[in-house]
């Protein structure tokens, strides 16, 4: 996410007036990651900015250089999102024995919100945890809910089939027989599709499996 304007003002301040000499600057700037390509960029940029000014510069001002290097950096993008925290910590964490007072106020500035970005995160971080701990534990108790579903649906498949095994009326028993076996079918997952007819024929039922379509024709038997 980009960096609000007071961030990016200290952070100019801080870089500005930290270091009494270009060299000091241009170092710590590539060892916080950046490039010596931007680097080089940003300088031509302010020699030209400093050739524009009403100023007699001898050279372009370090500001004009980290002025120039946060444009680069400050657009939002990952790459540039990466240097800038870079350069933010680097700044909050170091001693610079040649920063002026303003860029000692800007330093104090950026340690006190990296502390509050840090603390921010780590409550964000744990929020998400959270979160994560209540989802894991919603799934379980979705799992624990199927697994207590599917048992009482074995139970009251075995009470139809008890059921269905003493019924006398062999119509009758038909029918329940057609229904045990949708039902056993949903129980088993097989979508399940209620009895048809193809061209005069009777045709039980039929289930899915693998994305084929079975039929079925089922028959109650009575053994003597």
């Amino acid at each position: 996410m980009p960096f609000e304007a007071h961030t990016l003002q200290y952070l100019e301040d801080a870089l500005s007036e930290c270091f009494e000499y270009h060299d000091a600057l241009d170092q710590f700037l590539t060892r916080s990651g950046v490039s010596e390509e931007d680097l080089e960029h940003a300088r031509k940029i302010a020699e030209q900015r400093k050739e524009e000014s009403p100023h007699d510069y001898n050279r372009a001002p370090k500001r004009f250089v980290v002025q120039e290097i946060l444009k680069i950096f400050a657009s939002g993008n990952k790459d540039g999102e990466y240097v800038i925290s870079s350069l933010i910590n680097n700044v909050s964490k170091g001693k610079f024995l040649n920063a002026t007072d303003s860029a000692t106020i800007a330093r104090e500035h950026l340690v006190q919100q990296f502390q509050n970005d840090k603390k921010q995160k780590e409550e964000e971080k744990r929020v998400k945890e959270e979160e994560a701990r209540l989802s894991r534990r919603t799934e379980e108790r979705k799992i624990e809910e199927r697994s207590e579903q599917r048992i009482s649906e074995k139970l009251e498949l075995r009470t139809q089939f008890t059921t269905l095994i003493t019924e006398d009326n062999a119509q009758k028993r038909g029918y329940m027989f057609e229904k045990f076996l949708n039902k056993l079918f949903e129980h088993e997952r097989l979508s399940p599709r209620s009895p048809f007819r193809i061209t005069g024929e009777q045709i039980d039922g039929s289930f899915t499996w693998r994305n084929q379509t079975h039929l079925v024709e089922a028959k109650w038997v009575k053994i003597q």
